[in-house]
């Protein structure tokens, strides 16, 4: 039977995964009944914490603004297309007016690309630039092809789509974040009480109120340092003991640079990884393994689909802060 409940890096869990964790213990605290009765305050605090964490990881996990985003896209989508959709039309005309008019207009379309594609924040910043020059330059082929009532609601619909994502961000900047954050830290000093109140009695009674408990939670913890946290391949420990080696070279502080996950081949065909100096991504250094150190190397080319090196294959776990 386990002495005492074991250690594990509670900031090192992903927020989702960090409040199953939590969740788990408290219940399993409750339904202790002999655990509950030594430890009724710091379990209850335990559970009200738990709460208050579920609480703001609902808020972070879904902004009140976000459907009101996603409609205003798509009707500006459909919009965008209508409009696009009628100047097409007009350039089947015969050789005239309403012809020369529709081809400025699509030579206009064909400038801004294809605005349907890009991002939401740089589709908001493009398309209030296309709707200045339909109001301006092309205000007398808008109106000849009667074409307003798409320019106005496209406007419409893109305002909308602009105020929206001001809220949602004022939103995330007013303290949904940091309150899953502080909340996290919370549960966290209410959990650790329960575990240095339990690891100190069992010096005094023993481990036989507290061995059911014990076994519990030493097996949910084993089960996430296993099968939740990131765990560091061979190459990564080795590459960890070689940039400390590096860093003394540089005469640079031990723990200045870490691995970022980014590696790509050279021309030779070896691996090349990115260092980076804390979380300043002006200082980026690449390195490529010489026997058993370290040496700067030119950055690797880039791959041929979508231009982005190589990133190591490990779980998208996001830290507390993200």
């Amino acid at each position: 039977m386990a002495k005492e409940i074991s250690i594990i890096s509670l900031t090192a869990i992903n927020n989702g995964a960090h409040y199953n964790f939590m969740q788990s213990a408290a219940e399993k605290a409750k339904d202790d009944a002999k655990v509950y009765a030594k430890l009724k305050d710091q379990v209850d605090a335990l559970i009200a914490a738990v709460a208050n964490e579920n609480a703001n990881l609902v808020k972070s996990r879904k902004n009140s603004q976000s459907d009101v985003i996603r409609k205003a896209d798509k009707e500006r989508d459909v919009y965008y297309r209508g409009y696009r959709a009628g100047v097409k039309n007009f350039r089947n005309f015969p050789e005239g007016a309403q012809k020369n008019a529709a081809d400025t207009l699509w030579q206009h379309i064909i400038d801004y690309g294809k605005i349907e594609r890009m991002q939401l924040d740089r589709k908001t910043g493009i398309l209030s630039n296309f709707l200045e020059d339909l109001e301006s330059k092309y205000m007398g082929e808008i109106n000849f092809l009667q074409l307003n009532l798409f320019v106005n609601n496209l406007k419409t619909a893109n305002e909308k789509v602009r105020k929206t994502v001001y809220l949602r961000d004022h939103e995330k900047s007013s303290g949904t974040k940091n309150a899953l954050k502080l909340s996290r830290k919370v549960t966290d000093n209410a959990y650790l009480a329960i575990v240095r109140k339990i690891n100190a009695f069992i010096e005094v009674d023993g481990t036989s109120d507290y061995d059911g408990f014990i076994l519990f939670m030493n097996e949910l913890i084993y089960r996430f340092k296993h099968e939740v946290l990131p765990q560091k391949t061979a190459e990564e420990r080795k590459l960890k003991k070689l940039i400390t080696a590096f860093e003394v070279a540089k005469k640079l502080a031990l723990g200045t640079l870490t691995y970022t996950g980014r590696k790509g081949k050279n021309e030779e065909g070896k691996y090349v990884y990115q260092l980076m100096a804390g979380k300043d991504k002006s200082k980026i250094n690449w390195v490529v393994v010489d026997k058993d150190r370290l040496l700067e190397a030119p950055e690797p080319p880039k791959h041929s689909k979508g231009g982005k090196h190589e990133k190591e294959n490990k779980p998208d776990i996001p830290r507390e802060d993200e």
